[in-house]
């Protein structure tokens, strides 16, 4: 995966043909890459603004945007490709339930009964409600992220597009979640 990265990387222009090919490499890899597929969405956010669609000629020399190298560039990282992921995921031994509203955010962990809250500044009031949700989950996490080191987490949230996201670890649809 590396050599196929770098041989991109070494270049000012690349086709669709040879990005796309890159992509699926990359997707390939990311069921056995730690947090793979949540690593290749800047990848596939840059393609999706470069390229186009429907793509009319393959072969066609783009000039490669600087958001898509500084993605690639986290696929050449030995450890990170030679590392693996579980073959099991571990079971959770904390639980986080979170809640958002346009004025702001409640987070509890469990099993320890903590509690964390916040209000919305005036421009984030304006936000989604979907991006509500998914940033009080940002915030509990980083409110607790001492407790969570080395543990496996479960995330609970009243949102399907914040659970639905968490999952796949981003997506193509909103830039913003």
């Amino acid at each position: 995966i590396s050599a196929i990265v770098n041989e991109v990387l070494n270049c000012s222009h690349s086709s669709p043909r040879i990005l796309a090919k890159l992509i699926g490499s990359l997707q390939a890899a990311t069921d056995a890459v730690t947090l793979g597929k949540l690593l290749l969405r800047p990848v596939q956010w840059a393609y999706k603004s470069l390229v186009r669609q429907p793509v009319e000629n393959w072969d066609l020399q783009l000039l490669l945007s600087p958001e898509l190298k500084d993605a690639l560039v986290t696929w050449t990282n030995p450890s990170l490709l030679s590392a693996g992921v579980p073959l099991v995921t571990p079971l959770p031994s904390t639980t986080i339930y979170t809640d958002a509203s346009t004025l702001g955010w409640g987070a509890n962990l469990s099993p320890k009964f903590l509690t964390a809250k916040g209000l919305w500044s005036p421009a984030e009031k304006r936000l989604h409600i979907n991006v509500l949700e998914l940033l009080a989950v940002r915030r509990a996490l980083s409110h607790w992220v001492s407790l969570l080191q080395n543990t496996s987490v479960m995330i609970c949230t009243d949102n399907a597009s914040v659970v639905t996201y968490l999952k796949h670890q981003g997506g193509l649809k909103s830039r913003t979640l």
